[in-house]
């Protein structure tokens, strides 16, 4: 494969992942029902917490799709699904049931079908740096959600209802994920008589101490960077940061999500995938428990963001590079989408958490440290059955 076509791959792969930080965008959305058409803000941030599930639901049955289809068809059909899923949400009056319909459940269940397509396809061009240009292609996802975060905040405040605003990116989300399908492409080999990887049986994965190494790992660390993506404003506020930095917060931590998923791209095709994994999570630990305690000022709270994106960042990066390395690039359809669906708990229930916590005892305090507690945990368990799979590190 030329190097102008596997980099076409990657520049897709890139944009791509930043239509499906359309559902990341949902804050915006939520704050307007609320205000304009009295939604409860749990019912707004139901649709946000449905489409989190749906994602990982259709992660797992683009996983299975994927060597059937090809990533060309599948990525066009996940397009289709989630841009007409934004767009038949602004269709009807707002409702909670239709946004979660709508938006939750065909818009979350299209990202996740389509999902797998790039990152599957740019590991493929590039085996010798899957963990780079992992990092590459799904920072777009951070980018685009502070895009669509501007653009929709933009739109509803110059006055454009919530369901005009809708239609747009149901709209702008199917063409350009449908459009960028068709420049997907694997690499051919040629006079290869390599023998192809077969599927494991999902007895063998579920027994596998591998495969719960970075489960463990992952829920863990989705959990803490849910909890934190989710009440990022709401914990400014209560530090004592005026609304209008606490914004500027958000914008920090979705600059450095999206920056340190580059970021890590590079450090795990310097140290590996292992160390990594160790660094991130026992670093968001001790930047968890050290925001219970010490954040008072505005600096504190942008540095604290920064802390909490970058690492945060490493997430969708070093579990999916550590499946095609342990398991192998062509079974990451099939395994990585069961390790992303720790996302159906953390989703669901990791930004509720937060502000729970907050409810019952006025501060996020105690679910920084339970968080913190929480990372540690899934090191230990990480550590423990890593070593009883006698994988190497390196």
């Amino acid at each position: 494969m030329k190097t102008k076509q596997r980099l076409t791959v990657l520049v897709v792969a890139f944009f791509m992942s930043m239509c499906f930080g359309a559902g990341y965008a949902w804050s915006v959305f939520a704050q307007n029902l609320h205000k304009n058409h009295n939604f409860h803000m749990r019912d707004a941030q139901m649709v946000f917490g449905i489409f989190q599930v749906f994602f990982a639901v259709g992660l797992i049955i683009g996983g299975r799709l994927v060597k059937k289809t090809g990533p060309r068809l599948l990525a066009f059909i996940g397009g289709v699904v989630m841009g007409v899923g934004f767009f038949a949400a602004g269709q009807f009056k707002p409702e909670p049931l239709i946004l979660i319909i709508a938006v939750g459940m065909l818009g979350g269940g299209g990202a996740g079908l389509a999902y797998i397509c790039p990152l599957e396809t740019v590991q493929k061009c590039f085996p010798d740096k899957k963990a780079l240009v992992t990092g590459i292609s799904v920072s777009g996802l951070g980018i685009g959600t502070l895009l669509l975060t501007i653009g929709a905040d933009s739109l509803l405040k110059s006055g454009v209802p919530v369901t005009e605003v809708l239609k747009y990116t149901g709209v702008l989300v199917l063409l350009l994920i449908c459009t960028m399908s068709f420049f997907l492409k694997t690499p051919v080999e040629v006079n290869c008589k390599k023998e192809e990887i077969q599927p494991l049986k999902y007895k063998e994965i579920f027994g596998s101490k591998m495969f719960w190494a970075l489960f463990a790992a992952m829920s863990s660390s989705l959990f803490a960077g849910l909890m934190v993506i989710g009440n990022m404003k709401s914990l400014g506020m209560k530090w004592g940061i005026a609304e209008a930095s606490a914004t500027i917060g958000v914008s920090v931590l979705a600059l450095s999500n999206s920056g340190g998923r580059m970021l890590w791209g590079f450090i795990i095709h310097k140290i590996g995938e292992v160390k990594s994994i160790y660094i991130s999570i026992l670093l968001q630990a001790v930047v968890m428990l050290a925001a219970a305690f010490f954040i008072d000022n505005v600096f504190m709270y942008y540095f604290f963001a920064l802390l909490a994106g970058l690492n945060y960042g490493c997430v969708l990066v070093v579990y999916a590079s550590s499946v095609s390395r342990y398991f192998g690039i062509e079974r990451l359809g099939q395994i990585y989408p069961l390790i992303f669906a720790s996302n159906f708990i953390s989703g669901l229930t990791a930004p509720s958490f937060g502000g729970f916590v907050f409810d019952k005892t006025g501060s996020y305090s105690y679910a920084l440290i339970f968080a913190s507690g929480l990372l540690i945990i899934g090191v230990v368990i990480f550590s423990l059955l890593f070593k009883a799979a006698g994988a190497p590190t390196k």
